[in-house]
């Protein structure tokens, strides 16, 4: 597995997104295409327990963008995705991804993670 790391705005809560990639072997055409259709989960949490992280605001935001990149599947990548993982909280976003798109989603999901008003005291 390879990984791609988003970096969010310095002093950000939550520390970065992170999606672990699948690598298929050189020369691996089948791996390849598996893939290249296959979730990826895009992640980001505290460092250590936090009084800081997404406001309700921001849990909002997450949802909003997530519901959005959803509603634009293909009908072809929501059945390569399959069983769609969602969990959001003050301190955590895990969501599954279409493996095609790890890159523009990880930079919409920073931009509505470091939007003003979208992180502070959890709770608020």
């Amino acid at each position: 597995m390879g990984q791609t790391v988003t970096p969010l705005s310095a002093g950000h809560p939550l520390v970065a997104l992170v999606a672990a990639v699948p690598l298929p072997n050189a020369g691996d055409a089948a791996g390849a295409a598996a893939a290249a259709a296959s979730a990826v989960t895009v992640t980001a949490g505290s460092a250590a327990p936090n009084t800081q992280g997404l406001t309700i605001t921001g849990v909002a935001a997450v949802c909003t963008a997530y519901a959005t990149y959803l509603g634009s599947l293909s009908a072809l990548k929501k059945a390569q995705i399959g069983q769609v993982r969602m969990l959001v909280t003050s301190t955590t976003v895990s969501l599954s991804v279409h493996s095609a798109d790890v890159t523009s989603f990880s930079a919409t999901l920073a931009t509505a993670l470091n939007t003003g008003g979208n992180s502070g005291p959890v709770g608020t």
